[in-house]
């Protein structure tokens, strides 16, 4: 039986690299919960109205956290956006933590509907999974796995 030698096209490489890299991003957790959090003002009474509920739901459970991440890395607390390191991602969490129950306390100042303030909620027991779980374990919040090193290729 021949075994025939499989070339690997460099090109073909680099654009799968970059079309995965460009994936990451455009589904990273801030960009997907801030849709999920537009989106869950849909159902409520006086829709479209309710969208800046959702908005401001983002900006406590999203943008400000998100923000306060891109800081970190540039002074180089943390190693980078995803937080690869999994020994630095407890702090960050907490932090994003602390900004989503401010953003839960506004919402329910304001009068959020329901829809929002159960969103939230929901990622709050995501966020809580995930601080217990990462001293242990290298959990990520997005659905992209990374290979193990012994797979990856040179």
């Amino acid at each position: 039986m021949t075994r025939k030698n499989k070339s690997v096209d460099p090109a073909a490489v680099r654009g799968r690299n970059r079309a995965a890299r460009w994936l990451t991003e455009l589904f990273q957790p801030p960009v997907v919960v801030t849709l999920q959090l537009l989106i869950s003002s849909v159902i409520e009474p006086g829709f479209p109205g309710t969208l800046g509920y959702g908005a401001l739901a983002a900006l406590f459970v999203c943008v400000l956290p998100l923000f306060v991440l891109l800081a970190l890395v540039r002074l180089g607390k943390v190693s980078d956006h995803h937080i690869s390191n999994r020994h630095q991602r407890a702090p960050v969490l907490i932090m994003a933590l602390a900004s989503v129950i401010a953003g839960l306390v506004v919402l329910e100042t304001v009068g959020s509907p329901r829809s929002v303030v159960v969103m939230v909620l929901a990622l709050v027991a995501g966020i809580v999974v995930l601080a217990a779980v990462s001293p242990f374990w290298k959990i990520s919040g997005h659905a992209a796995l990374e290979k193990p090193a012994a797979q990856k290729q040179p």
